[in-house]
């Protein structure tokens, strides 16, 4: 059940695939509590980790932390539910960025920013050398911001010409990712 660090989302995406068959039929019955419950959960695995990342001794937070390893789907529900329903209802997405797109990029900067700082608090605080890198609420916020920030620029019409350009982007950051691991175990 276990997978080297960085490839992580192949387990991940075998157990919401699984799953998709009970996340879509919900979505389509009733999206909002879905959307909603998923978020919550995200959030929630994402606190429960933040005691275990200042290293408090504290057992509820560290059961949750050692029984939601990073490969285990519920630290990234929300994705995956969000993009479901991003795909079964565009309309209300397609309101939404029209109406608010235009503030994602600034928070895309601001939260970077922002989870920069909060790292540093964080080793800060814990009196530790060396902090285990995982994501954070703040991290997955940001990372929120940033899809939504390339959602918008799809979306926009003068991104026409510059969507084969993502694409190409999109490609060869992803194949960077899949490299970065065993490079850096090499070298």
């Amino acid at each position: 059940g276990r997978a080297a660090d960085p490839y992580y989302y192949v387990p991940v995406l075998v157990q919401l695939y699984l799953l998709s068959p009970l996340l879509i039929a919900a979505l389509r019955l009733s999206w909002k509590p879905v959307l909603i419950a998923a978020a919550v959960v995200q959030v929630s695995v994402h606190l429960a980790r933040y005691p275990v990342i200042l290293g408090w001794d504290s057992p509820a937070e560290t059961w949750i932390y050692s029984h939601v390893p990073s490969w285990f789907f519920p630290h990234v529900m929300f994705w995956f539910v969000f993009g479901a329903f991003a795909g079964f209802h565009p309309a209300p997405v397609r309101a939404w960025l029209t109406r608010w797109g235009r503030w994602m990029l600034p928070a895309s900067i601001v939260l970077g920013v922002a989870a920069l700082v909060e790292w540093e608090v964080l080793l800060s605080v814990s009196g530790q050398e060396w902090l285990r890198p995982q994501i954070t609420l703040v991290d997955a916020l940001y990372s929120f911001a940033c899809i939504l920030t390339f959602m918008t620029l799809v979306q926009s019409r003068t991104s026409a010409v510059a969507t084969p350009q993502l694409d190409a982007i999109g490609a060869r950051s992803f194949g960077v990712y899949l490299i970065h691991a065993p490079v850096l175990e090499l070298f």
